[in-house]
């Protein structure tokens, strides 16, 4: 039986209207392209795949409607990309792994929609922060099973490199998740506190923003592997303290985001 979309309340039981899978498919396709140019040349694994979070929210917001415009964002990204690469991928190799990255978009959403019909009631306002990371570590189970035996089997990973491959693989789409799916989710709450923000909100946003950013230049900007990322944690503290749980999580994110761009240039406690 599938699983209801969450829609807003003023249209429930409609369809969203076109743009929103035009602009769902663009998105998607601009983070499955992302993934693919992070990838480094020895890797088949991009270090973080931001569309298994996307995905499941994608999923879960419009109904399973949304996996075609999901399907149909990724061939076009890998398309394009191998075209730049002048590469020709396997038909069947890359029509599993879009299979694999869609079902696991389904099994997310269904397996958020089946724990907060059954944790709600017990676990209350601790419901979603447990949600997240059981989905976020569950559904990309299919996506590395899928993707690793592809491989195997196409020759391009030998089998004694599986477990690594899956591992990196399953690793990959777990971050993905745990970073935009959270965010996603309080887009909400963000959009409530954004119309009902008083002078008050707007100058503790200005400060928070300013003092982010001083640390983020600071930390982000020393050598790699300087153990000064502690000092981001206050930042967070008090974006929670301001703003709640929907600030914290928008911090988390550009933080985060900084720190995947420092450590890109080799800068930063988390450069290798």
């Amino acid at each position: 039986m599938p699983f209801p979309a969450i829609l807003p309340p003023d249209s429930a039981g409609s369809r969203p209207p076109p743009w929103v899978y035009a602009a769902a498919a663009l998105t998607y396709f601009g983070l499955v392209w992302l993934g693919l140019c992070s990838t480094a040349p020895a890797d088949e694994v991009a270090p973080i795949w931001l569309c298994t979070g996307l995905g499941i929210w994608l999923t879960l917001r419009f109904g399973p409607a949304m996996l075609i415009v999901l399907a149909v964002g990724e061939f076009a990204a890998n398309i394009l990309y191998y075209a730049s690469t002048a590469e020709t991928p396997e038909p069947i190799s890359l029509s599993a792994m879009i299979a694999g990255n869609v079902l696991t978009a389904y099994v997310g959403a269904r397996l958020w929609h089946t724990s907060q019909s059954r944790w709600r009631t017990q676990l209350g306002d601790f419901c979603e922060p447990v949600c997240c990371p059981v989905v976020a570590f569950a559904a990309p189970l299919v996506a590395a099973t899928v993707g690793t035996a592809v491989l195997v089997a196409s020759g391009t990973e030998p089998p004694e490199r599986a477990p690594g491959v899956w591992l990196a693989w399953w690793t990959s789409n777990a971050i993905g998740a745990l970073f935009v799916l959270p965010l996603l989710l309080a887009l909400p709450d963000l959009r409530h506190r954004l119309r009902h923000a008083g002078a008050g909100d707007i100058l503790r946003g200005v400060l928070l923003f300013g003092l982010s950013a001083g640390t983020v230049a600071v930390v982000y900007g020393l050598p790699a592997n300087t153990p000064y990322h502690f000092a981001l944690f206050p930042l967070l503290i008090l974006a929670t303290a301001w703003f709640g749980a929907p600030g914290s999580r928008l911090l988390a994110f550009l933080l985060a985001a900084g720190g995947m761009v420092a450590a890109d240039f080799g800068r930063g406690p988390f450069a290798t």
